[in-house]
């Protein structure tokens, strides 16, 4: 073994990114270890694992760092000669027997001497000496790339040529035949026709309008409006039900001799509200109403839609006759007449004028 040799012996090779950049750089074999446990990622554990693995030897000596010739193939190695068999051990004249289990360890037994067919066996425990790998070339190092200029201003995009136009085909609905008796109809109607469909009493009021305002201070008018908003989706005879239980339990309160009936109290909201609606049968898929001269239809002259409810119709076996939907037509001239009947909201109709 030579004198330098041991102190070689101690220096591996590491590819750490932190202290050597990627290249390899020789340290001592607990830095070696420092530095696999200094590891940014496993990746680069690996890779340095894989760089020991690769040379198992310990590191002799590095070129300079500025040398640039590139790394040639390394050299293969000389084999070991072939060790021979040994020959018995002659024992020696003025040393006895070693006992068999003695733990204490001996010194190197004296070289035997060589045979005269043999060649002589190299002493145990100490391989020939290894011919020296050549030296690796550290990598060059990486040139700093340019500072990045700035990116040139993108130019406005080119407009995008419109797409052709789709053709879509819309399956219209045939158009009814309306006839000059249709215009006809629209240009005679007043309020004295029939299809105009407002009860007597509205249109009495609407040819004739009333100045005075409508009380309804009175308890039992008032209570009378309250149930008819309280139970606006219910049925009329659950009004009636409610109006007798309480003239019955409350027989001798002020104005339970007042409570209207459901008529009466729906015909007071209508005059003080001014609010008349006018009903027209209609088909149920929203073509058309049947008035004018689609009065008498059974039929959508458009979709063929039945007019009737036909639940209610095969129920009554055809005698009773109620449409499936109607239209609901709200004039405008009873609610102004109920706007200028009290004095506060004739005032406020005026807001324009003043």
């Amino acid at each position: 073994m030579l004198p330098g040799s041991s102190l070689q012996e101690k220096k591996f090779e590491c590819v750490c990114s932190k202290y050597g950049f990627g290249r390899p750089h020789p340290v001592s074999r607990s830095t070696w270890y420092q530095h696999l446990q200094e590891a940014g990622s496993e990746e680069e554990r690996q890779k340095i694992r894989l760089h020991k693995e690769g040379n198992p030897s310990p590191m002799r000596e590095l070129s300079p760092p500025h040398d640039p010739t590139p790394r040639g193939p390394s050299p293969p190695r000389s084999p070991s000669p072939p060790r021979g068999p040994s020959p018995p051990h002659s024992p020696s004249p003025h040393r006895g027997p070693s006992p068999p289990h003695d733990p204490t360890p001996h010194g190197p037994s004296p070289p035997h001497s060589p045979s005269p067919h043999r060649s002589p066996s190299p002493p145990r425990g100490s391989s020939p000496p290894r011919g020296p790998s050549p030296p690796r070339s550290p990598s060059p190092p990486r040139s700093p790339s340019p500072p990045r200029g700035p990116s040139p201003p993108r130019g406005p995009s080119p407009p995008r040529e419109p797409s052709p136009p789709r053709d879509i085909g819309f399956e219209r609905r045939k158009r009814p035949d309306i006839d000059l008796e249709f215009v006809l109809s629209l240009w005679r109607a007043s309020l004295m026709d029939l299809l105009a469909r407002l009860c007597e009493d509205a249109l009495a009021r609407l040819c004739n309008p009333p100045q005075a305002p409508i009380d309804i201070d009175h308890p039992g008018v008032r209570h009378s409006i309250s149930m008819y908003l309280a139970l606006e989706h219910a049925s009329q005879d659950a009004y009636n039900h409610i109006r007798r239980s309480t003239m019955q339990n409350f027989a001798g309160a002020e104005g339970v001799d007042k409570l209207l009936s459901f008529h009466a109290v729906e015909n007071l909201i209508s005059q003080y509200t001014g609010v008349e609606a006018i009903e027209h049968d209609m088909c149920s898929q929203s073509c058309l109403a049947f008035t004018g001269p689609f009065t008498e239809l059974e039929n959508c002259p458009m979709c063929g839609t039945l007019r009737w409810d036909q639940a209610k119709l095969h129920a009554s076996n055809g005698r009773i006759k109620v449409a499936s939907q109607k239209f609901a037509t709200i004039p405008l001239g009873p609610q102004l007449q109920a706007l200028y009947r009290h004095p506060d909201s004739a005032r406020d109709m005026h807001y324009l004028h003043e």
